[in-house]
C-alpha cells in the first residue's frame, strides 16, 4: 500500500489513472475486434454485440468498470464520474461515425440506441441475467439498424 501512493497521492488519484489505461486499453480492443469481425461499417454497429459475448464468456468479466466507478462517484463535476463520462462519449462518438458512414438516419439517435443495448446487456451479463444477453442485445440492434436504413 505504501509503494503504490509513492505513485498516487490518493485513492482517487489511483481510480483516475485505472480508468484512464482501461478506457484505452477497452476502447482499443472493442474498435479492433468489430473491425475483426465484420467489413463494412454497418456490419462493424452489428458486431460490437459479438465483441460483447466474447468479453462476457472471459473468465475475469466482472462488468464495467466505468459503470461502478461513476455509481461510487455520482456527482457529475467528480473527475472520476467525468472520466468514465468520457469514456461513454468517446464509445457514442466512434458508433455516430460508423452510423453515417454506414448511411443511416439520424446517426446519432442510433448510435445512442445501440449504446443503451450495450450497456443493458453488460449489466444483465455482471447480473446472470440471461444466458446469452450480448445476443439478445444484438438481435434488437439489427432491428434498429434496418429501421434507420434509408428508403
Amino acid at each position: 500500500k505504501t509503494s503504490m501512493y509513492k505513485h498516487f497521492r490518493t485513492k482517487e488519484e489511483l481510480i483516475l489513472a485505472a480508468l484512464r489505461l482501461r478506457d484505452e486499453r477497452f476502447r482499443n480492443w472493442l474498435v479492433r475486434r468489430m473491425e475483426e469481425l465484420s467489413d463494412t461499417p454497418e456490419k462493424q454497429l452489428l458486431a460490437m454485440f459479438d465483441a460483447l459475448e466474447e468479453w462476457f464468456a472471459e473468465p475475469g468479466f466482472r462488468g464495467c468498470m466505468f459503470i461502478k466507478a461513476s455509481s461510487e462517484y455520482q456527482e457529475a463535476d467528480h473527475p472520476i464520474h467525468k472520466q468514465s463520462a468520457d469514456h461513454k462519449r468517446m464509445l457514442e462518438s466512434h458508433m455516430t461515425n460508423l452510423a453515417e458512414q454506414a448511411g443511416l438516419t439520424d446517426p446519432g439517435a442510433v448510435a445512442r440506441q445501440l449504446l443503451l443495448l450495450k450497456e443493458g446487456a453488460i449489466v444483465t451479463a455482471h447480473m446472470g441475467q440471461s444466458e446469452h444477453p450480448a445476443r439478445d442485445a444484438r438481435a434488437a440492434a439489427q432491428r434498429l439498424v434496418e429501421a434507420h436504413r434509408p428508403r
